[in-house]
């Protein structure tokens, strides 16, 4: 029969898993832990790893580092002084990250190699446009001495009968032309 039943810290232990702070003070969340006990003749000691087991670990770890015969009360007392003050700041905590080793992971390498020839390719692209933004944005305009129509110069080539100037050597015709004076 004596392996078949609990044992007095088990059977608290089994009552303390349904219990949790919530919002109460860590004081009355062990009165309410006390009368749960009720009448059992249960050890502070057993008591007190509950109580503090259902606690913030922030609390946890203070009340970890008090003298181990200070009383419950006592213990409490401590226990709503830091809850009170609230959960210590992300500048006093370190978070433990798991390191990515990406040496040895193919699918890793191989996103880094496509990120690392996309991010040259943009890099390109941007210094290709910067160099053309320098330019001109309006085309250039044709040599006057073009010679796409033959012999004729550009302005009269431009502007046939209409031109007003006329560079050398130019075969339109100097008496039919409004030019002629600007030779």
């Amino acid at each position: 029969m004596n392996r078949l039943s609990l044992s007095d810290s088990q059977r608290i232990q089994r009552l303390f898993q349904g219990e949790t702070l919530g919002d109460r003070s860590p004081s009355q969340f062990l009165r309410h832990l006390q009368v749960l006990v009720g009448d059992n003749t249960v050890g502070e000691a057993v008591l007190k790893q509950g109580w503090i087991q259902a606690l913030p670990c922030y609390v946890q770890h203070c009340l970890d580092a008090q003298d181990p015969e200070t009383s419950l009360s006592h213990l409490a007392r401590i226990a709503d002084r830091i809850m009170e003050r609230g959960p210590p700041t992300g500048s006093g905590t370190i978070n433990h990250t798991q390191k990515v080793e990406s040496a040895k992971d193919p699918v890793i390498e191989g996103l880094i190699a496509s990120v690392k020839s996309l991010t040259e390719a943009v890099t390109r692209m941007q210094m290709g446009h910067r160099n053309r933004s320098r330019s001109p944005q309006r085309p250039r305009p044709k040599s006057q001495m073009s010679r796409q129509s033959g012999q004729f110069c550009w302005y009269h080539w431009k502007f046939g009968v209409n031109s007003t100037k006329c560079m050398q050597p130019c075969a339109w015709p100097k008496h039919n032309s409004k030019t002629a004076g600007n030779e």
